[in-house]
């Protein structure tokens, strides 16, 4: 596996998966849609009092379980309907 360091300090792998490949453009459009939004990206150093990262995150975190459950039920739903 190849890494290539870009000057922007960046990393690419050049044998991404399609799934990785997939990965990085949802975070591309993430931070392009951030940047948008808020006129910055996220960095570490930030001091805000509008939003707690952790809260933020579980909130986000607790969303993205119910997107995958109701998936699932529906995945399961299907197949077994199939058979």
């Amino acid at each position: 596996m190849k890494t290539i360091h870009s000057k922007d300090s960046s990393i690419f792998i050049s044998d991404n998966t399609e799934t990785e490949k997939a990965v990085i453009e949802i975070l591309k459009s993430r931070w392009i849609s951030g940047r948008e939004k808020y006129g910055k990206g996220i960095n570490y150093d930030q001091h805000t009092d509008i939003y707690d990262w952790l809260d933020e995150a579980i909130e986000e975190a607790a969303d993205m379980l119910q997107y995958l459950v109701a998936m699932k039920i529906r995945i399961d739903k299907d197949n077994k309907a199939k058979n």
